[in-house]
């Protein structure tokens, strides 16, 4: 059939295979089961595994799957909010009724909404369309397992395959013979390991005693990493497997009656063939990934471990609801917002071990509203800081702490009722030592009139994101367990703001895992007297922080970019500069900072400061510049007296020495460059 009459009776289905084995398995079985009709024309698009974007191989061809394979050059644009793909054939192998340079237009673009099952009848799959996604559920298609198998019929005559000397299972295990998957070979990124995690060796050792088994194969793409992990075991014998000789594993996989899988998808395919074939028992990990509670569908009777822990899940319900959490609020002077805060944790829906009013230059009627409150509320406590300062406050808090958790609160702003027990989860169930929420903001009416737009769908190494901006939002948002503190260290009482970003920077610098919560939790109060309503502060914190990063060496070529943008309109606010275009920069090597390019405005006292700025730009001298102006005068706190005796000498030495010969100098190049204008 023509593609012309197959657009006229809208029944062109294109779908983009991408990922490994698995995943190929999962999109290639929910096409094949979505779309029966004999009618249908299905067309799967191979494109990033022939031009090089795919960083695994193109493998279906080499089980026989029928199907028509095609490359193609692809468009993706969104008209009125409706994403279209125009798209013409490049290539086409496997059966096949289409020709190679026939052009596709407008084809809709159906994206999957969500890494888990999502009934069919949100889709739109009545026209033409070009879809995209994992699709990883076998409820897609396990009405008709029976088709789905017969997919499979041909896997059991390719020919056994022999890896490094080993051969693989010819024929059905015995039933008290398990197999292992034990994958590291592909995590072995930064991003793979942050963004998908890993099976640690307390799943499967939990999981080998639980399955009672009296011989263990263990399948590896890293046989040397699996063989560090197993070698206490007398009962495990190994299996290499490569992304080339992958195939192999899966069908041997298919063949056991005892499986523990890692989290990965031909594990997870092959196993659930073993259990739809003979009834085979199956463990498997949860969460599928780091980022988010999303993952593929697993039957109700297969056992789950935590992936990091072992634990099941009733346990760490258990771990949940004993959880000790201590609450840190920071109270100054404003004592009218302060019962509401308290109000907000007393009804959450896992209640607070304690809660700890740290006051840090409290006023007379801040202080007898946090007496007052303890006086009604049995476990509340009050710690006294001896000066103002937020984060002197937070870490006398900390300090005082009881609880394995330590959440922070801000007298002003207020949590949703499953704000604790949506951090605590993640936090236990994912191993994380720091969990963020998402936020809104509200009005002195209570009225939410504004969302953040935080996500996590990011690439989830914070380390690199949170040198560029504080993607997990301000204290009031986090929960971090206790002992983090004792590694990272406390918040930094040297910023005047900044503070919270620069501790999850750390946290995420010494390899800690975060999670971020995208539901919005925290109610952020907009009032005329906190933080972020003082832009002098917020504007020197932040500089402060970003001249941290640049002395401890934390900036990456990753965020290299964006690092200075943010730097640069910084300075160009602090300094009242133009901004000059980021084709000025220069990231190779030493990250160098730019060069000077069109007049300062100069002004009065900042005359100055203006000029040494331009002049260590134009040098290359960013960092220097920095640390001077912004972290040196907070590094080290001196006596008010000794304090005065300094800033009093450099305001006589700016104002009478250096001022008058920049001005004179200014002066001079000014009138000399108008009178080269004149001639």
């Amino acid at each position: 059939m023509k593609i012309d009459a197959l657009i006229s009776k809208k029944n062109l289905r294109i779908v983009k295979l991408s990922g490994g084995l698995g995943n190929q398995l999962f999109q290639y079985l929910f096409a094949c089961a979505t779309f029966k009709d004999s009618s249908d024309c299905i067309i799967f698009d191979v494109s990033d595994y022939f031009n090089g974007l795919a960083k695994r191989n193109f493998v279906l061809d080499k089980l026989g799957l029928q199907g028509s394979y095609a490359t193609c050059l692809k468009t993706i644009y969104r008209d009125q909010g409706v994403q279209y793909v125009d798209l013409t054939i490049l290539s086409v192998f496997g059966s096949n009724n289409i020709c190679v340079g026939d052009a596709l237009q407008r084809i809709p673009l159906i994206a999957e909404k969500e890494i888990r099952y999502t009934p069919l009848k949100e889709y739109d799959l009545s026209q033409n369309v070009y879809i995209e996604g994992y699709w990883q559920s076998y409820r897609y298609w396990a009405d008709p397992i029976n088709d789905a198998r017969s997919y499979f019929e041909v896997l059991n005559r390719l020919p056994q395959t022999t890896l490094n000397g080993t051969a693989h299972i010819n024929s059905r295990p015995a039933p008290d013979v398990c197999a292992i998957h034990f994958r590291r070979g592909d995590y072995n990124t930064e991003f793979n390991e942050q963004y998908h995690g890993k099976c640690e060796p307390h799943y499967f050792f939990q999981a080998m005693r639980l399955s009672g088994a009296k011989q263990f194969h263990v399948y590896s793409d890293d046989i040397a990493a699996a063989q560090d992990v197993f070698s206490q075991f007398e009962n495990v014998r190994f299996f290499e497997g490569a992304t080339s000789d992958e195939i192999a594993d899966f069908i041997s996989l298919m063949g056991y009656s005892q499986l523990i899988i890692s989290n990965s998808s031909y594990s997870y395919l092959a196993a659930y063939f073993a259990f739809a074939a003979h009834q085979a028992t199956v463990i498997a990990p949860y969460p599928w990934y780091s980022f988010k509670d999303v993952g593929p569908d697993v039957p109700d009777n297969w056992l789950r471990l935590n992936r990091t822990t072992g634990s099941t899940h009733s346990e760490d319900d258990a771990r949940i609801n004993e959880a000790k959490i201590s609450v840190i609020i920071p109270v100054h002077v404003r004592h009218q917002y302060l019962r509401h805060a308290v109000a907000s944790i007393l009804g959450q829906s896992i209640k607070a071990t304690e809660i700890i009013f740290s006051l840090n230059g409290a006023s007379d009627r801040a202080r007898n509203e946090a007496n007052l409150l303890a006086s009604l509320h049995g476990n509340i406590r009050i710690v006294e800081a001896t000066r103002s300062s937020l984060s002197l406050a937070r870490n006398n808090g900390i300090q005082a702490a009881i609880g394995e958790y330590i959440a922070f609160l801000d007298d002003d702003d207020i949590w949703e009722t499953t704000k604790l027990e949506a951090q605590i989860s993640a936090a236990i169930r994912t191993s994380a030592a720091l969990v963020a929420t998402n936020y809104y903001k509200f009005d002195e009416l209570g009225q939410k009139y504004f969302v953040s737009s935080l996500s996590s769908n990011r690439s989830n190494l914070w380390k690199y994101e949170l040198s560029v901006a504080n993607y997990l939002s301000g204290g009031s948002a986090a929960l971090v367990r206790r002992d983090v503190f004792n590694t990272v260290g406390f918040f930094d009482e040297s910023m005047p703001s900044c503070e919270d970003h620069d501790m999850w920077r750390r946290i995420a610098i010494a390899g800690y895992k975060i999670y971020f919560i995208e539901d919005c939790l925290v109610g952020y109060r907009t009032n005329a007297d906190n933080m972020t309503s003082k832009p002098t502060l917020m504007l020197q914190g932040e500089l402060i922080h970003l001249s941290k990063i640049l002395n401890e060496g934390g900036l990456y070529t990753e965020s290299a970019r964006k690092f200075y943008e943010r730097i640069e309109f910084l300075l160009a606010q602090y300094f009242e500069t133009p901004s000059r275009p980021f084709a000025s920069y220069s990231i190779s090597g030493e990250l160098d900072a730019p060069k000077s390019q069109g007049t300062l405005a100069y002004g009065q006292s900042k005359f100055y400061y203006l000029r040494r700025l331009r002049q260590t730009l134009s040098t290359g001298k960013l960092k220097e510049t920095v640390k001077h102006f912004f972290l040196k005068p907070h590094a080290k706190r001196t006596s008010v007296s000794i304090t005065l005796i300094i800033q009093s000498w450099k305001a006589v030495k700016i104002f009478f020495l250096v001022l008058p010969f920049e001005m004179i100098n200014y002066l001079f190049y000014r009138f000399k460059n108008m009178f080269k204008r004149s001639h």
